[in-house]
């Protein structure tokens, strides 16, 4: 998927998760460490300018970002935590147990690239609106 700065772009991750604890979007940008950037209900934060919605009925989750600027080029991991292997003291370091990854290329035009873990059971697909 190729988009131009200005655009609206969707990012879309499914999952197999039935029940989860958490489902969270990160941004990484180059050379620095992952930052939140929606988890939850938390729709967006200082980090991004994003929307998030979860469909729960399909399993998959979507990230959305207005006019997205070159700026905004980086990483974009989708996160889910199972419940069913998660305890109490395991959580933080537990954050990502599937994810996948979008490269939005330093560029006027930004570009999807591959996953960043081969999970079967992890797709992701980007649509520019």
């Amino acid at each position: 998927m190729i988009a131009k700065e200005g655009q609206d772009i969707t990012l879309r991750c499914n999952h197999s998760f039935t029940s989860y604890q958490l489902l969270a979007w990160y941004k990484q940008l180059p050379g620095s460490s992952l930052e939140i950037c929606a988890s939850g209900t938390l729709q967006g934060s200082n980090i991004c300018r994003v929307t998030m919605s979860i469909d729960k009925e399909n399993l998959s989750t979507q990230l959305s970002i207005s006019k997205v600027q070159v700026e905004e080029s980086a990483l974009y991991y989708c996160a889910v935590r199972d419940t069913m292997t998660e305890t109490q003291s395991t959580a933080v370091s537990k954050a990502v147990l599937e994810a996948q990854v979008i490269k939005l290329k330093h560029h006027k035009t930004l570009l999807l690239t591959y996953p960043i873990f081969d999970i079967p059971s992890a797709s992701c697909e980007v649509h520019s609106l």
